[in-house]
């Protein structure tokens, strides 16, 4: 099962080597393609694109939603309700981002959970030095290395956990959000929500233009990469 948001590069790499094996594309366009093999089916999703933007608000909360239902239908459970719900909970927390954010920390989820938060920061603040760690591989370097002023976001499976707490005092002084992403099934678009809805409120606040970005069209060499 993949999933891209249209047919990236990373993609079509990955679906030249499935080697006949049936594979599922969940994708946001029909795009045709040559070297997709027999044994592809698209699953087509919205939103057909987010262009002219960089940064990419809907299409990876949709995917993550489409990947819930699948993985329900695959184990042959009816799927969970309540997707809607949770991410307009997620828009209401209404958190403030510090302007200059330095690192993402993650408390009681999953380090590898911080790839995609991260890349919607970095493009969207244009924050390419930011990085991701859980909350101990936070003492072994980066924290040292922060400035006075870097301020850090953590997203934690839950407010209560004692280690955020302890991460509180290691910080202290420091401008520190965090977004809690709570538990059951869609908690996932919660966190995301609420991410969502800090940016743009940043972003509005400091007057930045989601629309040009330093080195725009110099990624079309790669892109092309894999395409018939």
């Amino acid at each position: 099962m993949l999933f891209s948001q249209g047919l990236s590069p990373n993609a079509r790499h990955a679906l030249a080597a499935t080697s006949g094996v049936p594979t599922l594309l969940v994708t946001s366009r029909a795009e045709a393609d040559g070297s997709s093999p027999p044994t592809l089916l698209r699953l087509v999703v919205p939103p057909a694109t987010e262009a002219p933007a960089l940064v990419r608000f809907v299409g990876p909360t949709v995917a993550s939603a489409v990947a819930i239902r699948l993985a329900s239908a695959l184990c042959g459970e009816p799927p969970p309700q309540g997707a809607v719900a949770a991410y307009l909970a997620g828009l209401a927390r209404g958190h403030r981002l510090p302007r200059r954010l330095a690192a993402l920390v993650s408390v009681g989820l999953d380090p590898d959970d911080m790839f995609g938060p991260r890349w919607k920061l970095l493009e969207a603040l244009r924050a390419p030095g930011l990085f991701a760690v859980d909350a101990l591989s936070l003492t072994h370097g980066p924290l040292q290395s922060l400035a006075p002023d870097a301020g850090l976001l953590v997203l934690a499976a839950s407010a209560q956990d004692p280690l955020l707490a302890r991460l509180r005092d290691s910080v202290a002084g420091r401008p520190l959000v965090v977004i809690e992403a709570g538990m059951g099934p869609y908690a996932a678009l919660t966190a995301a929500a609420a991410l969502d809805e800090a940016i743009a409120r940043l972003v509005a606040a400091e007057g930045l233009d989601l629309l040009d970005w330093p080195g725009r069209g110099a990624e079309s060499a790669l892109y092309e990469l894999g395409r018939s």
